[in-house]
């Protein structure tokens, strides 16, 4: 597979200044693709094939974060003009089947990339995500310690009071730098983090697709149940208010994470009436 793909996918790419190769997080034994950095983000085209059945497809990727912001024609017209999986018997149709991805990759590919490539300035940083899932522990001891926070119960009183000094921490930042406010917002995640876990269970995860992402995973033993730490604290900073964030750790200690799309609907409907 891999050598239909440089045949026939590469010197398309290559002129466009993307070399053979994915990041470690994106490619695995059944995936292969191209890359190429833009400022510091990498934009990559990928072809993975099946688990299960001879069949393959090409898909685009980016480093960026919130790459939901796509105007959603960019891929409407993508997925209007391309099978979801392509099956092949021989290696001939697997070398039709990429000729067919160059088409794709001409019409399609490099403006969805660029589009993908449109990152936001307050963003979790790798770095961050990295300090964050090595030294949760310590950090968030350092935020019991520096603030004299009475952890022994987790009580709503002692929860209240964890968010009034956190929320004063951050409008009494508003002004600073982001980079300036990066370590104490990772302070606040350790903390928040390991007072959640300590009640619903679970365990620090950095997100391999996304590295800047990292969740408390797995709480009340559910494989699904998932809070995504670093990215909440992050938001209440830019958005000078801890209210979404106190919102669904209260949310979530009571045991009403939303677990179905049903569950989920009730939840995004009142979540901004709990705990008013």
């Amino acid at each position: 597979m891999k050598k239909i793909i440089v045949k026939t996918i590469g010197p398309e790419v290559e002129k466009n200044g993307f070399v053979y190769g994915l990041d470690k997080r994106y490619g695995d034994k059944l995936s292969w693709g191209f890359t190429r950095e833009v400022g510091n983000i990498k934009q990559m085209i990928i072809i993975q094939k099946s688990y299960f059945m001879k069949e393959v497809g090409l898909s685009f990727d980016t480093t960026a974060w919130k790459r939901h912001n796509l105007p959603q024609a960019s891929f409407q017209d993508f997925y209007n003009d391309r099978k979801e999986m392509y099956l092949y018997e021989t290696e001939e149709d697997v070398e039709k089947i990429m000729m067919e991805f160059v088409e794709l990759i001409r019409k399609h590919g490099y403006k969805i990339l660029e589009e993908l490539s449109i990152e936001e300035q307050i963003i979790p940083t790798i770095e961050m995500a990295d300090k964050l899932i090595k030294f949760y522990k310590a950090l968030g001891e350092k935020f019991i310690s520096d603030n004299k926070l009475s952890v022994i119960e987790c009580s709503k009183e002692d929860m209240s009071d964890w968010f009034e000094i956190i929320e004063k921490k951050i409008i009494d930042t508003k002004a600073e730098p982001y980079e300036n406010v990066q370590e104490m917002l990772v302070e606040i995640a350790a903390f928040i983090g390991e007072q959640l876990r300590k009640v619903v269970g679970g365990e620090w995860k950095q997100s391999r697709i996304e590295p800047r992402q990292v969740l408390i995973g797995g709480m009340n033993s559910y494989m699904m149940r998932v809070c995504g730490v670093l990215i909440n604290v992050v938001e209440a900073w830019k958005n000078q208010s801890t209210k979404r964030l106190k919102q669904e750790y209260i949310y979530i200690i009571d045991g009403k994470l939303p677990m179905t799309k049903e569950q989920m609907k009730e939840y995004r409907a009142n979540r901004d009436k709990y705990f008013a």
